[in-house]
């Protein structure tokens, strides 16, 4: 069921809401100083607006992107370690939702869905 509360969750008891913002607000700033290079901004661009294709190959990201093949390997292992972009079978490189949503993000509307779901986590005893 959508709604069923884990029974770890359940044995844990509830947590500090103060701990929860904590919790959001770190995890905003990483993906932030992720986002905080040109480099990695331009690849999530260019691999959304690929040529018609939301994806490509190390060769085609590194002449689009007009960087040294060290520096774009660099970038990729960082988008890849946060989940921003994925890599194909067939080595190719694929932005994610994550990467699409962080490209796309809005500190204040996340800020205010968390908000939302705590105040539902509280009616069921999830936060205090």
């Amino acid at each position: 069921m959508k709604d069923e509360i884990p029974e770890s969750a359940v044995k844990r008891g509830p947590i500090p809401e103060s701990a929860v913002k904590r919790g959001l607000y770190r995890l905003l700033s990483e993906v932030f100083l992720v986002l905080a290079s040109d480099v990695r901004i331009g690849i999530l661009h260019t691999l959304l607006h690929h040529s018609g294709r939301p994806e490509a190959t190390f060769t085609e990201l590194m002449f689009d992107m007009r960087v040294n093949p060290s520096v774009l390997n660099r970038h990729l292992s960082k988008l890849l370690e946060y989940g921003m972009i994925e890599k194909t079978r067939d080595v190719k490189y694929r932005i994610t939702d994550v990467g699409q949503l962080a490209l796309s993000a809005d500190p204040a509307s996340i800020i205010e869905l968390v908000e939302a779901a705590l105040e539902k986590a509280k009616t069921k005893g999830l936060v205090v």
